[in-house]
């Protein structure tokens, strides 16, 4: 690989030579430097820099030369080439070997900007001869009255049209730049006043488009008052924004140039033959906590990078010599850095020859490493803990190849199978999966292969090595690469045999206790609809009408029960009912066999829609019965029409079950002695709950009792 420096030389679109001091000999020069010459390096080599046309006058070289050995370099020094072009020369001395003085030669091509110089000379006496005839805008201030007149050159440089400018002095002040106006109102008052012999300013003016050009803005007062004060000033108006933006980028070229060298992440120095440092680059220095003056000049080994420990020294030393021997030296290193902060580099230093071969220079150069090398202990420590992880898993681990192939196995896979590593590995997962599960198992693989799923999770069968069949637990995930591509599975490995077994046996035992509940509320509800037919059955023989009352409420409380049972065994829960379709079932039947004759009845039932446990259900079947029943039998005496409301809701922790009617209220209410009435107090009792009766355009009965009954008795 070249050399960084001589990457840098060769490549710079900035002119560059190298040649000797004492008769202008050229020893190298880059490829800038070719084409300014308009010569091929081959040609250039060994020539004398006056014979080409680098200098058209010898005491004039011989003039520069004194000046580099009194004051040690010369630096833009601006000659005329014979070719016409005008060029500014830097000159830097240094000892390309100790018997050969040379200077390295930057060539800075400046003709266009003298180009423009003279245009603008040319300008300033097209001003003066011929204003109209300039290419530039023309101004012509009155400083006694501020009136401008601006050409129609001078506005259309700026996109208006004659007619949209006026001839205020405003119409020229308001469009400067405000970065650049304070400075260019100074520049015009110090030659107003005198101070100045003509007015310059370069600035920026806002044009039409709302963009801002640069101007270059001359002017000079033609006449004066008697306070030396001016009262007349023209000038011209030149468009100068191709040359800024020119001047700008190469600007930022030289600063490209330099940052070659000092922002490159890896540490780069120059050292001579003999190992003193000549040059080293911001990355370095910067590591360190060093200015270029605390090493330059210096023995590179005796830096603070080096300042390890004598072996890391003494290493240096030995490349140093091996490198001026001619030898590409190349190590692994420990350096340290600002506030003692060591870290790995990966080391060289390559030798750099001059045309005879001799070595003329070494070029140092370290990339920090400290991380990766890190990162690869981590590694190789994280690698460390899976693998014991893996091999002492108690559950079945495999990476498996995409193909199916299984790549690694730990002991728990092997004897879950029944195989040795060996032979587990020359299988694949289709071969020891059971056919009936297999296709499920490659659809989630493949999901997961495609990124779709991060992992998945399933139990299937595998076929032990003896012929059984063991249920297992598969949990799969995918490791991929960088770039996202899979590399293999990773697949944990439950038996679940045992579990499977047991979960089998317990579900045939619960579908038989469910068979079983199912067949005992069956008989519980048609054994309570044989007492309500003997109940009514009695009713018909009994001729007391207080007895018979008696029998009819016995009735509808049995029935009241049969229908909690009867939901229960026609629902899919046999520990709770749906409470909604239980209220308005036992409503329809209640408002069905008692509804007063000639009043029309709006009946409405309402409840949350959730289930309601067997224990809660029967004690609020029985009081809505109670007090339906109530209201049917009294609460519309002398009435044509009524409305009855069920309500069965949760509040919070509790919940309230309400019946109210728009009837005759409370006087129609039997006394607090009446069966039904302490059926219903002993009934929200049981519940932990209360009971309320109130008067609201009619009856309401509320009662209230907390969501699990059970845990309040608790």
């Amino acid at each position: 690989m070249k050399d960084s420096f001589e990457l840098i030389f060769r490549q710079s679109p900035v002119p560059m030579a190298i040649t000797r001091r004492d008769d202008g000999t050229i020893l190298d020069a880059n490829d800038a430097c070719c084409v300014l010459l308009g010569l091929s390096r081959e040609k250039l080599l060994g020539r004398q820099s006056i014979d080409l046309g680098t200098w058209t006058d010898a005491a004039e070289r011989a003039a520069v030369m004194e000046k580099v050995r009194t004051e040690g370099r010369v630096r833009q020094h601006e000659t005329l080439l014979t070719s016409g072009q005008h060029v500014r020369l830097s000159f830097e001395p240094f000892t390309l070997r100790s018997d050969v003085a040379c200077l390295l030669v930057i060539v800075e091509d400046i003709t266009a900007w003298r180009r423009t110089e003279a245009e603008l000379r040319q300008a300033e006496a097209r001003w003066h001869y011929a204003l109209e005839g300039s290419d530039s805008g023309v101004w012509d201030w009155d400083a006694t009255t501020n009136e401008v007149f601006f050409s129609d050159r001078w506005k259309s440089m700026l996109g208006f049209a004659p007619d949209e400018i006026g001839s205020s002095l405003d119409e020229w002040s308001s469009r400067v730049h405000p970065d650049d106006i304070d400075e260019t109102m100074a520049l015009v008052v110090a030659h107003v006043e005198g101070r100045t012999p003509e007015y310059v300013s370069e600035h920026r003016m806002r044009a039409k488009d709302g963009t801002y050009r640069w101007i270059l803005d001359r002017g000079q007062a033609v006449t004066r008052d008697e306070r030396g004060r001016a009262t007349r000033v023209v000038g011209t108006h030149t468009d100068i924004t191709a040359r800024r933006q020119a001047e700008e980028r190469r600007r930022d070229e030289e600063r490209r140039f330099r940052a070659i060298f000092d922002s490159a992440f890896q540490f780069i120095g120059l050292l001579s033959p003999d190992g003193t440092l000549l040059e080293a680059n911001r990355t370095a220095l910067d590591f360190a906590g060093l200015d270029a003056a605390d090493v330059v000049g210096k023995p590179f080994w005796e830096a603070r990078w080096w300042q390890v420990d004598a072996a890391t020294t003494e290493r240096l030393r030995e490349a140093v010599a091996a490198a001026a021997r001619g030898e590409f030296v190349r190590y692994e290193a420990v350096v340290r850095g600002r506030g003692g902060h060591l870290t790995t580099i990966d080391f060289s230093i390559k030798p750099i020859r001059d045309a005879g071969g001799r070595v003329v220079l070494l070029v140092p150069e370290g990339r920090d490493i400290g991380d990766i090398r890190r990162a690869q202990d981590e590694l190789h420590e994280s690698e460390e803990r899976f693998r014991s992880a893996f091999e002492a898993a108690a559950v079945g681990m495999a990476l498996v190849a995409p193909d199916g192939r299984m790549l690694k196995v730990n002991q728990a896979f092997c004897e879950m199978l029944g195989y040795d590593a060996e032979a587990l590995q020359a299988l694949t997962f289709q071969a020891i999966t059971h056919p009936d599960d297999l296709e499920a198992d490659l659809a989630q693989a493949a999901r997961l292969a495609r990124g779709d799923i991060r992992s998945y999770q399933l139990e299937k069968r595998y076929l032990h090595r003896d012929g059984r069949v063991i249920w297992i637990r598969l949990t799969g995930s995918a490791v991929r690469d960088t770039r996202g591509n899979l590399v293999h599975f990773i697949a944990q490995v439950e038996d679940v045999t045992d579990h499977r077994q047991a979960q089998q046996a317990l579900e045939r035992t619960l579908a038989e206790k469910d068979m079983l509940l199912r067949e005992v509320h069956h008989r519980v509800k048609n054994n309570l609809q044989v007492v309500s037919s003997l109940l009514s059955l009695q009713r018909r023989a009994v001729q007391d009408p207080a007895t018979g009352d008696v029998l009819d409420d016995s009735r509808r409380r049995v029935l009241a029960m049969a229908l909690v049972h009867e939901r229960l065994y026609q629902g899919a829960d046999l520990a709770a009912i749906d409470m909604r379709r239980y209220l308005h079932e036992l409503v329809r039947q209640l408002c069905q066999s008692m509804a007063p004759a000639g009043v029309l009845l709006r009946s409405n039932v309402t409840a949350d829609d959730h289930p309601v446990p067997v224990d809660v259900a029967l004690p609020c079947g029985l009081i809505v019965n109670e007090l339906v029943a109530n209201v049917l039998k009294y609460a519309f005496v002398g009435r044509t029409a009524g409305a009855l409301d069920v309500s069965l809701t949760r509040d919070g922790d509790d919940t309230v079950l309400t019946v109210s009617d728009d009837g005759i209220g409370l006087p129609v209410v039997p006394r607090e002695g009446s069966i039904g009435m302490r059926l219903v107090e002993s009934l929200a009792r049981q519940l932990h709950g209360s009971f309320q009766l109130q008067a609201h355009d009619g009856v309401r009965a509320v009662i209230r009792f907390p969501l699990h009954p059970s845990e309040a008795s608790a």
